[in-house]
């Protein structure tokens, strides 16, 4: 996924250089996952997370409500 995400534009909120996707997104198994949500929740207070598709394409549907449940679980 990281491959696929790489050569996407940055989100529209942001100018200037193309940050990498590790700057826009979680990308990452169940336990890094978890550790960018805590850090997030440390630095900035976060209490709500918003998970959407990834705007790259080829990604098998399987693999994408897959990565939602562990998500999901990882979270719990």
């Amino acid at each position: 996924v990281r491959s696929k995400l790489a050569g996407l534009p940055p989100p529209p909120f942001r100018k200037g250089p193309q940050p990498a996707p590790d700057e826009w997104c979680m990308i990452g198994n169940a336990a890094e996952v978890r550790g960018k949500v805590a850090d997030y929740r440390a630095r900035f207070g976060v209490t709500h997370l918003v998970a959407v598709r990834p705007r790259a394409s080829g990604i098998e549907t399987g693999w994408l409500k897959d990565s939602f449940a562990a998500l999901a679980e990882a979270l719990l």
